[in-house]
């Protein structure tokens, strides 16, 4: 027991003081599903005017396998069938997040990516399953204004998904997962444009970076370098340098891993 609270010690008095009451307020918000979104403005619009084509990147799926509900990450291949089973019971929590990310959305045609987007609104009400958590949306956010989707419906959840990942930010955590938060709301930011919150998450999404890039991103002797520390390891551990505090896992919600 004081083993465990000495870690816990070790653990907070490395952590910015935004990382711990980030924390408490996500776990208070956790236990509040959907609470608080505000209603999408009525006659949504959205769209995007890229200065280039998206690039995309998904080797690993297939039109014909999605859209038999067959999904492909991290080397494991896993039918859920049609209507998708969203939840993918039993699968490690990356791969469920790979699978609400929707980087394989451009594999398919158009009315195909509409109705599997659809699929996944009706199986996922607002901030009740792990797709709704920060990261995959963030994440899915970003491909489904890259879609570029006009459909009402999809617009809507666009939007509420958005609005979810504004008061949901994982300023605990910082790292790839505060910036792939903050790419989200410029994404949606710009994408509704002059509608509802759209102005306040475009503001929100840059300063963000503004203030987390000179951290996360270093000029070095050979250019520009990759943050020097992994947020996920600021932790202390008796075991030594370069490894991460289990404390620090279950405080900040991540999975624990013993080495870098």
């Amino acid at each position: 027991m004081l083993g465990t609270a000495v870690r816990y010690f070790h653990t907070v008095r490395y952590l910015r003081p935004c990382q711990v009451v980030g924390r408490l307020v996500a776990m208070t918000r956790r236990r509040l599903p959907g609470f608080g979104l505000p209603e999408p403005p009525a006659g949504l619009q959205g769209g995007l005017q890229p200065f280039r084509q998206f690039l995309h990147h998904d080797p690993w799926n297939s039109r014909e396998d999605i859209l038999a509900g067959t999904f492909r990450f991290l080397d494991v291949r896993r039918k859920l069938g049609r209507p998708v089973d969203w939840q993918a019971e039993g699968m490690p929590l990356l791969w469920r997040y790979n699978l609400h990310y929707f980087n394989y959305l451009p594999l398919l045609a158009r009315d195909e990516q509409v109705t599997l987007s659809r699929e996944w609104i009706k199986a996922n009400p607002p901030g009740r399953t792990v797709g709704w958590q920060p990261y995959p949306t963030s994440l899915r956010i970003v491909n489904w204004c890259k879609a570029g989707f006009k459909d009402p419906a999809l617009l809507e959840s666009l939007y509420l998904q958005a609005a979810h990942l504004y008061r949901n930010l994982e300023s605990y955590m910082l790292g790839n997962h505060y910036l792939e938060n903050a790419r989200a709301l410029v994404f949606a930011g710009v994408n509704f444009a002059g509608q509802g919150e759209a102005a306040a998450w475009l503001k929100k999404g840059r300063q963000i970076i503004r203030r987390e890039t000179p951290e996360q991103i270093r000029a070095g002797p050979q250019g520009l370098s990759g943050s020097a520390q992994s947020v996920a390891c600021r932790g202390y551990d008796p075991a030594g340098p370069g490894r991460c505090s289990s404390s620090y896992g279950r405080f900040s919600g991540i999975p624990y891993t013993s080495e870098r």
